[in-house]
């Protein structure tokens, strides 16, 4: 199940292979070995829907500080970044960022 969607999470219970040995009243004092069970479970992981992903940038030229303004249109934070080059000529270089609310949601059939 490559990549993000399908992706099997970690077990719900950690840890594996015997544990101490405990006695037990109902085992009419015998040692008790404990064992953990290791359950995985599928899960998917998406943009939630109730959000929108917003994208920004920031100029990475010296001491620059300049910021475009976050926006949902990424083609817009690429024409503000472009028009800051433009004023700048060295200023070429840009750290984007991309932000989203996500959801993860257990696949049907996971137990």
């Amino acid at each position: 199940m490559g990549g993000p969607a399908g992706r099997a999470a970690g077990a719900d219970v950690g840890g594996a292979g015997p544990g101490p040995r405990l006695h037990h009243p109902g085992a009419g004092g015998r040692a008790v070995t404990a064992r953990t069970v290791l359950r995985f479970v599928a899960h998917r992981i998406k943009r939630h829907p109730n959000s929108e992903a917003t994208a920004s940038a920031r100029c990475l030229h010296g001491e620059c500080e300049w910021e475009a303004r976050p926006s949902t249109d990424v083609g817009h934070v690429d024409d503000q970044c472009m028009e800051h080059t433009g004023r700048n000529k060295d200023h070429a270089t840009f750290a984007r960022r991309f932000e989203d609310v996500a959801l993860v949601e257990r696949l049907e059939g996971s137990t």
